[in-house]
């Protein structure tokens, strides 16, 4: 049935939408987090106290010579051959020498990192969780979402209808963080056993049609004789 073909069609398209909009917002996490961090990074002052030890780094942010607020979740941390120098705020979580993008699963965040070089040896890595929120809200609640490719399984949104459903699974690629993953979506069950039903139906219907059709025309021949 072309309707049936059709309906099914826009289902999925309708998926591959949510897929994308998931796929550009981590990507966008990812190049935004770089931006600020490489900004953070270009300080002189931050390139010369690296030269230096921790101590001098703290001394400076008391001073008021480099100042670093972060946003909400936020971790800064400065290293020099590896060696942590600095962490900001000092009860983040901490974070690792990592000199490229990274997206990773902390409790229930994906948080992205990013490192950024200083100076000869130092190396300053941002991380920061992904506000998802858009893609959770633009989900419809007969949807769940779990995404695929961290250690574990990450519950985007979680159906409130009961009974059959059937997933979809779609590829998401995060180039700069060199990140792949799955997005499976569980759906109310596929239109098709209703289509069967209006199939079933339909051909009832059919006969009812074709015998009211035939009586009509044996009443039409009486009257006429």
């Amino acid at each position: 049935d072309e309707l049936a073909v059709g309906a099914l069609q826009q289902r999925a398209q309708g998926l591959q939408l949510h897929a994308d909009k998931l796929a550009s917002t981590l990507e966008q996490a990812v190049s935004g987090l770089r931006l600020r961090a490489e900004s953070v990074a270009s300080s002189p002052v931050l390139r010369a106290a690296v030269e230096t030890d921790a101590a001098t780094l703290k001394d400076m942010l008391r001073d008021r010579d480099f100042v670093f607020v972060p946003r909400d979740h936020e971790t800064l941390e400065l290293f020099a051959n590896k060696a942590s120098l600095l962490r900001i705020p000092e009860t983040g979580s901490a974070l690792q020498a990592t000199d490229h993008a990274e997206l990773r699963l902390r409790g229930d965040q994906i948080m992205t990192h990013t490192g950024v070089r200083v100076g000869s040896s130092g190396l300053l890595v941002l991380a920061a969780p992904v506000d998802l929120a858009m893609v959770r809200n633009g989900l419809p609640p007969t949807v769940s979402a779990t995404l695929l490719g961290f250690d574990k399984p990450h519950l985007l949104r979680e159906r409130t209808e009961p009974g059959a459903s059937e997933e979809h699974r779609f590829p998401i690629a995060v180039g700069e963080a060199k990140w792949t993953g799955t997005l499976v979506l569980t759906i109310p069950a596929s239109t098709s056993s209703t289509v069967d039903g209006y199939q079933a139906v339909r051909l009832p219907l059919f006969g009812v049609a074709g015998l009211s059709l035939v009586l009509g025309l044996v009443l039409l021949l009486r009257r006429r004789r």
